[in-house]
């Protein structure tokens, strides 16, 4: 199985992977659960965090170290299908402010 930067490398920089050779093919599976960050940011936000668009998913702690700042609702496109998504808390607290106090997360992941 093709892991995220290999699958991209092989489709080359035109292109974005999933749009020439389709996700089924490859061997990547997709789920959404209850620890699925599923959101859409404003392009200029994208671009600060040092993404090109479409090159790639980053959760909410590895988007906000990247930017230097917590994410705030105006971050967020508003009316994106992912909207409607199941989200964790941590998302729920940046995309609609519902919890009061929230902190960023540090993840492990190599972002």
């Amino acid at each position: 199985m093709l892991h995220r930067l290999q699958h991209q490398h092989r489709a080359g920089p035109e292109e974005p992977a999933a749009a020439r050779t389709g996700w089924s093919n490859q061997g990547i599976r997709q789920t959404v659960n209850e620890f699925s960050e599923v959101y859409t940011v404003k392009a200029k936000v994208w671009e600060a965090a040092g993404m090109e668009p479409m090159a790639g998913c980053l959760c909410i702690g590895c988007l906000e170290r990247r930017l230097g700042r917590m994410l705030t609702p105006k971050d967020f496109m508003r009316n994106h299908p992912f909207a409607s998504l199941l989200v964790t808390k941590r998302l729920l607290a940046r995309r609609d402010g519902r919890l009061s106090t929230p902190t960023i997360h540090r993840g492990s992941g190599d972002a």
